[in-house]
């Protein structure tokens, strides 16, 4: 149906989708429209059967798609996506009933109608894909697709892929492939940008299947105005590019000459990912902590005691920031994760093969460690020939030396590596940090991360050997599950076991915006008890008599519980340092008149050497360095990257692998956690001010846009989902495709926070 409604500057076609459809049929070559039929709501209400005969006409049995085509939908000031009824794959005999439900979906103004469409048969592929960012309008291209049925991307329920593209960016893009079709549909959409006019707008697409791999046929489903662009305008104009630097750096060796590798990758989430711990776009002061306490030095200095590769520089960073992005150096994390005394050679051959494997499944970065790197003597079929150019002698001595060091990992009791971490950790649980300033409780806290990293390493050495034991068929996937679960009431070397210390923690540990609740140590009981069978442990004492590890099954289990234990009680003894150091800083800021969300935009340098003059000129800088870094920050925001960075092709094309959430909106929100089974509207108090929770961003949700929520989190659903076209209209923040883990650990929370310009989400 044709709308009349006010076009947005340079439009040049009518808006409401039969009428824009019918408009670009014709004027477009790299899609086809499906055949598709415009019916008022008046004419079926008042000539059914004349209707039905127009449908059997033109699609005979064939299974249509029955859409809303509202006046009230696909406008420049609103898009109600999803807000109306569309039913798909709907046979001849269900017609009347999904013609009528459509109907009765929609307000009921003279003009609504129904839109029915041939379906696409089999795609193989369907996604959205706008001309800018939908939730601030950065100037990108931006597509998003799934295989998981024809709505799982715009009814949010699925996590799809989404690529972005810069506007300014090379015109030629890679031959598309089945996998990454985006120079398809890149044409497309530029065919139709230029076919309306220059304004923002989306469309939905399908890649159909045919016999012939490359006879596939794009179709174009639908094409509507961005309405979200009017938030965009409030919040002061249509923001330009932020640009990566040049990448070439990627290229070449360290500038650390005993880094062994010719490249590298950066990621947001390998090794001890960042983009979890502190956000993928932290601000200043949690980056510049974790910095300090972690990234710089610590993180190497760790693995080095227990016999990885020596540190070959002081205070080498693990990070290279990048726009404000907390990318992990992978070739360094390689090299640390070394066994010591491997020559330099050797060290290159195998660091330079697992580069090439990362940057040729980008995918695995968030879990190198398992699939690329081979850090630890596992229970894989020895002798396990690693894909590396390497000779046989030199193998050999890659193998023995990664032996050596596992044997001398795992172990239990007071004079292991467990132990002596632990005695670490145990005098800083004894620690009383009443009176203690921010220096003293960070340089404390040092050694408290140092402690940590080795343990967090030893845990890890448990978790690889215990997959490979399941790989093995030693242990079933549900027993593993089980001995994991255990694992929390292991007795840990030289821990306390009295009624618990108080610990100070937040959410975001590094975050000094985010409030601290005050609670105590869970006294460690027996509670999920984990014991082998008979079979079990025959089958164990076999993987470990041939992987030369020299402890029973009793005994390795016994490790791989202790040192997953305490990992997390490590962890929760140096947040109690960081938590209690972040509170003096917070006291000290607002000694000069300073809020928290000040202190945050400092760097932990600056904040020290604030320290140092008088409150005056104290209060002064840290409020122009702290407006400067906000502004930066907003800036850096504008850029669209990708969680993984290869070379210099990454600068122009961002892919996000499915890796992170989406985040929607600019304003970070703090507040109760409601979750929510059901879209079932309801009248109720408890969702002001909350943010909810839900499993998909199904737009039968629309409903809680008027009841005043602060936010909203998802487990599926994408950036071009309905529900956040919808957040971007309204200006919800909201992290959109979280995915199951994080879902699952948001149920167990009472309190969550939204921090779309950090790009974190933390629960408490």
């Amino acid at each position: 149906m044709a709308i009349n409604a006010p076009e947005a500057p340079g439009a040049q076609f009518p808006l409401g989708k039969g009428a824009a459809l019918r408009w670009l049929d014709g004027r477009i070559r790299h899609a086809r429209v499906p055949e598709f039929l415009s019916i008022s709501v008046e004419e079926w209400r008042c000539r059914p059967d004349r209707v039905l005969d127009r449908c059997r006409t033109s699609f005979g049995r064939a299974d249509v798609a029955v859409r809303s085509d509202a006046t009230a939908e696909d406008g420049w000031l609103a898009s109600h996506a999803g807000a109306f009824r569309t039913l798909l794959d709907v046979d001849y005999g269900r017609l009347p009933q999904a013609l009528e439900e459509v109907a009765a979906s929609m307000p009921g103004h003279p003009l609504d109608g129904v839109l029915v469409q041939r379906m696409v048969p089999a795609p193989r592929l369907v996604g959205v894909a706008s001309t800018h960012r939908i939730a601030d309008g950065a100037p990108w291209y931006c597509i998003e697709w799934s295989e998981h049925g024809a709505a799982a991307v715009t009814g949010g329920r699925a996590t799809g892929r989404q690529v972005c593209v810069a506007r300014d960016g090379p015109a030629d893009l890679p031959a598309p492939t089945p996998e990454n079709p985006v120079a398809r549909v890149m044409a497309l959409l530029r065919e139709v940008e230029a076919a309306v006019g220059a304004f923002p707008l989306e469309i939905e697409f399908a890649l159909g299947t045919a016999a012939d791999e490359n006879a596939r046929v794009m179709y174009l489903l639908q094409m509507r105005p961005l309405a979200a662009a009017r938030q965009w305008t409030l919040a002061g104009g249509r923001p330009g590019r932020a640009r990566l630097p040049p990448l070439e750096f990627l290229g070449v060796p360290d500038r650390i000459p005993d880094v062994a590798g010719g490249r590298t990758v950066l990621s947001l989430m390998a090794d001890w990912n960042p983009a979890e711990l502190i956000g993928a776009h932290p601000r200043p002061l949690a980056r510049s902590l974790f910095e300090h306490l972690i990234a710089d030095g610590v993180w190497w200095e760790a693995r080095a005691r227990l016999g990885y590769a020596p540190v070959p520089s002081p205070d080498i960073a693990l990070l290279r920031t990048v726009r404000g992005r907390p990318f992990v150096d992978a070739r360094r994390s390689a090299n640390s994760l070394l066994p010591a005394g491997l020559p330099r050679d050797l060290r290159g051959r195998v660091v330079d093969r697992w580069m090439a494997q990362l940057a040729e499944n980008p995918a695995l970065h968030d879990k190198v460690e398992f699939c690329i790197f081979r850090t630890v003597r596992d229970f894989t079929v020895p002798p396990r020939r690693d894909s590396i150019s390497l000779s046989p002698g030199e193998h050999d001595r890659w193998d023995a030396a990664l032996h050596a060091l596992t044997r001398r990992l795992v172990g239990t009791g007071s004079a292991s590596p467990l132990g002596d971490w632990c005695a670490v950790v145990a005098d800083l649980e004894r620690d009383d940090l009443r009176g203690w300033g921010a220096p003293s409780l960070l340089c404390r806290c040092r050694a408290g991360t140092l402690a940590f990293a080795a343990i967090a390493r030893l845990a890890f050495v448990g978790e690889a050997q215990l997959r490979s034991a399941v790989q093995r068929g030693a242990l079933s996937p549900e027993r593993a599950l089980a001995l994991r679960a255990a694992a929390r009431s292991a007795p840990i070397p030289h821990a306390s076991h009295g009624e618990g210390i108080l610990d100070y923690l937040r959410p975001g540990t590094f975050d000094i915006t985010q409030p601290v609740w005050l609670g105590t140590q869970e006294t460690r009981t027996a509670r999920h008890a984990f014991q082998l069978d008979g079979c079990e442990a025959s089958a164990l004492d076999r993987l470990l008599q041939e992987a030369g590890l020299p402890l029973p099954a009793a005994r390795w289990v016994a490790f791989v519980q202790q040192a997953a234990s305490a990992r997390e009680w490590s962890k929760q003894v140096f947040s109690r340092h960081l938590s209690a150091a972040l509170e003096d800083m917070a006291v000290q800021a607002a000694a000069v008149g300073l809020e928290r969300e000040h202190a945050s935009w400092l760097t932990l340098q600056q904040w020290l050497q604030g320290l140092q003059v008088d409150p005056a000129t104290r209060a002064a800088n840290w409020v122009r360095r702290a407006e400067r870094a906000r502004r930066i920050h907003l800036q850096e925001a504008r850029l669209v990257t990708g969680p993984v960075l290869r070379g210099p092709e990454d600068r122009d094309v961002a892919d996000s692998l499915g890796a992170l959430p989406n985040f929607i909106g600019g304003r970070p929100v703090h507040g109760p956690l409601v979750a929510l089974d059901d879209p079932a509207p309801r009248e109720t108090t408890q969702l002001r001010g909350a943010i909810v929770l839900v499993s998909k961003a199904d737009p039968g949700f629309d409903w809680l846009f008027g009841q005043g929520i602060a936010g909203l989190v998802t487990e599926w659903g994408g950036a071009n989902s309905h529900m956040a076209i919808r957040c971007a209209e309204f200006g919800l923040p909201a992290a959109m495709g979280c995915g199951a883990s994080v879902y699952a650990k948001a149920r167990r929370a009472r309190m969550a926070t939204i921090d779309p310009g950090a790009q974190s989400l933390w629960f408490a």
